[in-house]
């Protein structure tokens, strides 16, 4: 045979294996978010016949986690997951069990199927990440939030998670509307910890013309996986605090009866102590009376 011949016939065997391998159809099916402790069945979808499949197989992470070979005794071969195990009565050539599953079996997972002779080639499935997360057991922490405001005053306040893992993704809300990225500042802390925490500094809207005060419910959001709105969530808390927004004078005036009170208060205590304690009592009353 020629040399042209053989690099044709190479170049046509090479076409039609690329042409094969793109009718084939792979996907792989698996649920995004498993709960410490829980199972994940991973099923691969291809569109081989059995009479042309040669062999499928799990990865994780781009290592090999089972694989099931036609006419090979066994047929099935458990490579072990960490993290995880893989329950061998119910996997086969389409699906794989994967049971008592820890944070160390997150991973990337995929598939991947070749078909016999003559035609041999092997498509892979696209990648699906798997993330075990361990789930909050209480609402995260605010902190730094004053009961009222005036309009314009800047609003600073911490959010920080409880616990749970990977550390929960934090989201601000005021009145329910996410806060733009830019007035939120997030971080993490050291690997390992399954605390995040963010912080907000925004400023106060102003009032409506005929609006003597208005209240605004501020939220912290705590969640697995990051808040996009009102949907469902593998694992979410929240911490909502209602603040008063007045005008300034209202806000002063508020500010004066809290002192006000404090000062009867104080008042009282001091019935019967010395002299220089009532008189200055008396000077603070008469500031607070002054027009």
């Amino acid at each position: 045979m020629s040399p042209d011949r053989t690099r044709f016939l190479i170049l046509a065997v090479m076409l039609l294996t690329a042409h094969a391998a793109r009718a084939i159809n792979v996907r792989l099916e698996a649920p995004q978010w498993v709960p410490l402790g829980g199972q994940a069945l991973l099923r691969c979808r291809y569109s081989v016949q059995f009479t042309d499949l040669h062999m499928v197989a799990w990865f994780r992470d781009n290592k090999k986690i089972f694989t099931f070979i036609k006419g090979r005794r066994p047929a099935f071969t458990n490579h072990t997951v960490p993290g995880a195990e893989v329950d061998m009565t119910h996997s086969n050539e389409r699906e794989v069990l994967l049971t008592n599953m820890d944070v160390n079996a997150t991973g990337d997972f995929y598939c991947e199927v070749s078909t016999e002779v003559p035609s041999i080639y092997t498509k892979a499935s696209e990648e699906v990440l798997i993330t075990v997360y361990k789930p909050q057991r209480s609402p995260p922490k605010v902190t730094g939030l004053d009961t009222d405001y005036a309009p314009g005053q800047r609003v600073s306040a911490n959010c920080t998670s409880v616990d749970g893992h990977p550390p929960p993704a934090i989201t601000w809300l005021l009145d329910d509307i996410p806060v733009d990225e830019s007035q939120v500042v997030t971080w993490v802390q050291p690997v390992g910890s399954s605390i995040s925490g963010s912080s907000l500094s925004l400023v106060m809207d102003p009032l409506d013309e005929r609006q003597e005060a208005r209240e605004v419910k501020v939220t912290c959001v705590a969640s697995h996986p990051p808040y996009t709105g009102p949907l469902e969530y593998v694992d979410i808390q929240r911490k909502e605090i209602t603040v008063s927004v007045m005008k300034p004078q209202e806000t002063f005036d508020n500010t004066l009866e809290s002192i006000s009170s404090s000062s009867a208060a104080a008042n009282a205590a001091l019935r019967g102590r010395p002299v220089e304690a009532v008189v200055l009592l008396a000077a603070v009353g008469c500031v607070l009376r002054r027009p």
